[in-house]
Formats: C-alpha cells, structure tokens, sequence
C-alpha cells in the first residue's frame, strides 16, 4: 500500500527575540546567563501546564544556529512554534507546527544528507508531518502519515526514511513503521499493528551501516512499568528481525531508551523507567556496541540522572541535572574521549530542571523544563542558557 504526499514549502517569519542576557546564580566553575524563554510566547502563565508545555525539550546546532525544540505532548492541542538563534543570540520564530511539540514526542532533530530533518504530529489524528530543511528553503511533505496522532522518531538508512508511526500507541491503527523510498513523494508500512493488538510500542531507532535498530518495549498490555525492552534489526528488505540478547541487565526498571546517539562503533543513550523524561530519579548512561553481550553501563553515571548526550569531534559531552532545593538544580557538563576518563567541564545552578543542550562554536547552551509533569510549576522552563566557563583566579 503506498501513500501519496503532498509538497509545501514554508515561509519563514523574520521575527527576532533579543537575549535577556539575566545572570543566574553563579557556581563554582561556571555562570549561566539567560538569553531568552521563545516557548513562552505560547504558554505564557507560570502554572503547572505551562510550565511544563513549554520545557526546551532538544536542541540541535545545524549551519551556526541552535534549532529549539520546544511543547510537550501532553498539551494534546496545537499549534506551537520553531525557533532558532545564532551566535549573535537574537531568537527567529519560523513558523507554526500544528502538533503541540516541536519535533514530535519521542523525536528528535537529526541531521541526514545534509538536511535538518524531524516529525510532527497532529491533534487531530488525522496526518503527521515530516519536516526538511537544507539550510536555505524548509519542506513541508503533507500528508505524510495518515490516521496518526502522534509521529515518533525518523531515520535515514540506505537512502530510505523511516519513521515510527504513534509510539506509545496513539493512533486509531496503533504501532506502525512506515518507509519512503523516493524522498517523500509516497510510502509503505514496514510493520503495521491494530489497536486490538497493541502490545508492542516503538520508541527509537539509530542507524547503522548495514542494518537499522529499531527500538520498542513488549507487554504493554501488562502495564508501561511492567514493559519489557526489545529491539529489531531491519536490513532494508523483509521483515524486522528480533534481537534475542537482553539490551539491559536483568531486573532493570529503565525501559525506555532516550537520548540515543551514534559513538565509535556503538550507540550510546539514557534510559527511564517511563516515559515522561523530566523525572529526577536516577537514570544511568548505557553504551552498545556487542548485540551478543547487550549494552552496559557507563560507571561514572550508575547513580546519576542524565537527561542529553552529544558527540562532538569524537568527544563525548554528557548532561546531568540534581535538585539543591525548592528552586535550585544543579546542572553538570562532562566530557570524554573514550568513556573512561571524564573531566566535569563545567558546573552551574538555575531555577529549573536542565534538561536539553547543546555546542556552538565552543559554547555550551542549555535548555530548561519543567520538573515531572504538572504537578509542579517552574517559572524558568522554557529558559535558554549560555553556560560561561569562569577563569580560575
């Protein structure tokens, strides 16, 4: 079965947002200063759904800008907003996606061929959306997936896209794997569930040279909490084939992969016990490389709660956050060539949960949200923060 898509182009909005450049508190070897909150723009109040709505849930540095990837899907209404600021800090609001977050739940923006790629959902369960831009026109395929209310993450693998229809099951149809083999203009379904039958959810994929993982969790029906992780080799042809090592040690409570990342010659990615990603609980560091061993945990962060992972020159640069009170987290940056020896590059406090971040041009910039759902009301989520290295004295 193959679906037509439609071609769009985008017009971007020359809108700007000057940083604010406010001082959060200072710590040891750093000073956060705030360069602006773009995501209040949509959700302007300090309760707890706003707060929440407006966590900076990625940020992607693509042709000397930081894309902002902001909302969250339990808003279950759009529209919300792209922004994107340059080293001169001035924010630009592109355009509106009708889904209320930017890229789509369990995505993120990646990089393929060249283009910033990434998913959006719809509210409405009618069409998702895929999204490419190539550093000078955006490209707005619609409709790209239909009868989906919630698009997951996408993949390039041998010059074919993937992209993981309703994770988590939100969708009339359930789980789906769908691939476009000729950039867009139609599609096919690669694995295709009924709601009767939802009792496997994908949550991820990462990209290999010669097979592509996709990521899910079994038994559902059982309970998120009682999930079990599993994973797919898919080839380019057939069906997914079944990966029968267990990815997690045994008695594991963190099932749902986040963060994933390609290092060396392995993958490596944080991992929750559900899949709302701004609880504070511990959640360690995971590297897979031996789909005959499974993946194993990276020491320095057994008891720590990583919330982003980046790979910049063959350097592994990793986020970890902490409450120090009632309105006080501590965020860590730590860097490693080889996943053994690591060195805290910097230190820093601020009034909400670090929970996103990202290089450019040898600055650190992070994202804040809101703390585990809408309980609680962070005025600062929504918060961008360039992290400043202080000179020792």
């Amino acid at each position: 079965m193959k679906l037509v898509w439609m071609v769009w182009t985008l017009v971007v909005l020359e809108v700007g947002l000057l940083p604010t450049s406010i001082p959060a508190q200072d710590a040891p070897n750093a000073r956060a200063m705030k360069i602006g909150q773009p995501s209040r723009e949509k959700y302007p109040a300090d309760t707890g759904p706003d707060c929440w709505f407006r966590s900076v849930c990625d940020l992607h540095t693509f042709r000397g800008r930081i894309y902002v990837g902001s909302g969250w899907i339990g808003a279950q209404k759009g529209s919300t907003y792209l922004w994107s600021f340059g080293v001169k800090e001035v924010f630009k609001k592109h355009f509106s996606v009708s889904d209320e977050q930017v890229p789509s739940p369990v995505g993120s923006f990646h990089v393929y061929d060249r283009k910033l790629v990434f998913t959006g959902g719809d509210p409405m369960g009618k069409t998702g959306t895929l999204f490419l831009f190539d550093g000078r026109k955006w490209r707005k395929k619609y409709p790209c997936i239909p009868n989906v209310h919630k698009c997951g993450d996408v993949a390039l693998f041998k010059g074919d896209l993937y992209v993981i229809k309703s994770p988590f099951g939100y969708s009339q149809t359930g789980q789906d794997l769908v691939k476009s083999a000729n950039g867009g203009k139609s599609c096919s379904y690669i694995l295709r569930h009924s709601k009767s039958e939802h009792n496997l959810s994908l949550v991820g994929m990462a990209v290999f040279d010669d097979f592509l993982l996709v990521w899910g969790c079994r038994n559902l029906k059982a309970g998120y909490r009682k999930a079990s992780p599993c994973a797919f080799r898919y080839r380019g042809k057939g069906e997914l084939e079944p990966l029968s090592t267990p990815l997690y040690a045994s008695g594991t409570k963190h099932i749902f992969p986040s963060r994933i990342v390609r290092y060396r010659k392995g993958i490596l990615f944080t991992a929750r016990a559900n899949r709302y990603s701004t609880d504070i609980s511990p959640c360690p560091l995971y590297f897979l490389d031996d789909f005959q061993k499974g993946a194993v945990l990276v020491k320095r962060f057994e008891s720590e709660s990583v919330f982003d992972v980046l790979v910049r020159d063959k350097t592994c640069h990793v986020l970890t956050a902490s409450r120090e009170g009632d309105d006080c987290f501590r965020g860590r940056i730590h860097t490693s060539p080889d996943l053994k020896d690591w060195t805290e590059a910097v230190t820093f406090t601020v009034k909400a949960l670090p929970f996103s971040f990202e290089l450019l041009k040898g600055r650190y910039y992070v994202g804040l949200g809101n703390r585990w759902h809408v309980k609680f009301a962070d005025a600062e989520s929504g918060s961008i923060y360039r992290i400043e290295r202080l000179q020792k004295k």
